[in-house]
């Protein structure tokens, strides 16, 4: 308690990189449904894309408030990323089976189709954002409390 005789609570590096990964999950989330919003390039799992992103935002939201509970075991929180991050490679790969098609014609016989670029570029933004994600998430498991 400080002299006023409130509590006050410090946010450590681990409930950090998690709130970290949250936002990039997020930020993968929206790019993700700019991609799917270019017309004749909605892809067709796109449920199977947006379910598990969101699921490993709310993981991290759990493995947030977890930690800030008095009694708590590093396991859950520790399994908690681990689903988040399970989650978030779910994802990442749906995006890259979906998007797997339009790069290869973006790069071959199509270069000036701007309508596919519009596509391919906010999705590409999704894959280096759910990547950021994980790896954020791995360093905040390996910190300690």
């Amino acid at each position: 308690m400080n002299k006023g005789g409130e509590t006050t609570m410090k946010i450590k590096l681990p409930i950090i990189t998690y709130i970290i990964a949250a936002f990039l999950s997020l930020a993968s989330l929206v790019s993700i449904i700019i991609s799917n919003s270019v017309a004749g390039y909605q892809m067709s799992g796109y449920a199977l894309t947006l379910i598990p992103l969101i699921l490993a935002i709310l993981a991290c939201g759990a493995s947030i408030a977890y930690s800030f509970l008095p009694k708590k075991n590093e396991i859950v929180k520790v399994a908690l990323g681990f689903v988040a991050i399970c989650l978030i490679c779910w994802a990442f790969g749906n995006i890259i089976l979906q998007r797997s098609e339009l790069l290869a014609a973006q790069f071959t016989y199509d270069k000036v189709n701007k309508i596919g670029w519009q596509a391919l570029i906010p999705s590409l933004i999704s894959i280096g954002l759910s990547v950021l994600s994980a790896i954020s998430i791995t360093i905040g498991a390996f910190l300690k409390d």
